[in-house]
């Protein structure tokens, strides 16, 4: 965070406004995301976005972070920003909720990714990071990647489904709030 947290929280990683991972070419916020994914403590974390809402239990992440380097679901949306380099069957990955290990391979990756950020931000995607993780993520064949269901990561501005309870809803709140989205998403189970 680049402020003061309030909250159950044991560790911290405080980003100030004058480091350098806070400033990126353009206006894009998702830089420093990767520098303070690269500060963990943990063997394991997962990383959540800003406007996310955990609804329950998560551990299973964790189990396949026994397994598998990363965690991710597949952007809902289904935009891929179009490289020449990266088949279209291969989509992009929701960087708003990730499980990673802790590892020097992982971290080189994370490495890896801030270069590949920086060479695509001047194109302005919207999607900020995600085109950045695909291509990288294509291109690191030893990445092991366990894909989430959308329960994990279920964004409220794009279509899709659920089959059982939502884990994390992604997202400003709608109107009325995460509580009329929870009431909703109960209603589907």
């Amino acid at each position: 965070s680049d402020g003061e947290i309030d909250g159950p929280f044991d560790h911290r990683i405080q980003i100030a406004v004058s480091d350098p991972a806070k400033i990126a070419p353009g206006d894009f916020p998702c830089r420093a995301k990767v520098i303070g994914m690269k500060q963990t403590p943990f063997e394991q974390t997962l990383y959540l976005d800003a406007d996310t809402s955990v609804l329950a239990d998560l551990s299973e992440v964790f189990e396949l972070l026994d397994g598998f380097d990363m965690t991710l679901a597949h952007a809902q949306g289904r935009v891929a920003h179009h490289f020449e380099d990266v088949p279209e069957a291969f989509p992009e990955f929701n960087c708003g909720v990730i499980g990673y290990r802790s590892t020097p391979f992982v971290h080189e990756f994370l490495d890896e990714w801030l270069r590949e950020y920086d060479v695509l931000a001047p194109l302005r995607p919207w999607n900020q990071d995600q085109p950045s993780f695909r291509r990288l993520a294509y291109r690191t064949p030893g990445l092991r990647i366990a894909t989430l269901t959308s329960e994990f990561n279920r964004k409220f501005d794009t279509a899709g489904y659920v089959k059982g309870q939502v884990r994390v809803l992604h997202g400003w709140p709608l109107e009325g709030g995460y509580e009329r989205s929870e009431e909703h998403t109960s209603e589907l189970q």
